[in-house]
């Protein structure tokens, strides 16, 4: 599934939206992927432990975040949400401030590879 396919079929788009914390940012690009069924709960929750363990690891541009977790943390379905925040989020000293999120779930390690 690429991208594109995967925001319309999920309906995981959210434009403008006000966080007032990275977690409070993650929380609203996961919370697109439970309601559509591609993702558990507990998929946020591992994410939040991840970033406390690692660091903002997903951070992969200036103001882009991809938020991910390991399959086996809820992964029902390949997906992607995609979030813009109105005002952008400290996400730390490392990673700096973001105002996009592509929330990645993928149902195996290499998945995301494939997508196009």
């Amino acid at each position: 599934m690429n991208l594109k396919n995967s925001l319309i079929e999920n309906n995981s788009i959210a434009i403008d939206q006000i966080a007032t914390s990275w977690e409070e940012a993650i929380k609203i690009s996961t919370d697109l992927l439970v309601k559509s069924g591609a993702i558990e709960e507990r998929y946020y929750d591992d994410i939040i432990k991840k970033t406390m363990e690692y660091g903002p690891y997903y951070v992969i541009m200036p103001e882009v975040a991809m938020p991910h977790a390991r399959p086996e943390s809820g992964v029902i379905k390949d997906s992607f949400s995609l979030v813009t925040l109105k005002d952008p989020v400290f996400f730390g000293e490392d990673a700096g401030d973001v105002s996009i999120l592509i929330t990645l779930a993928a149902t195996s390690s290499d998945s995301h590879n494939e997508f196009g």
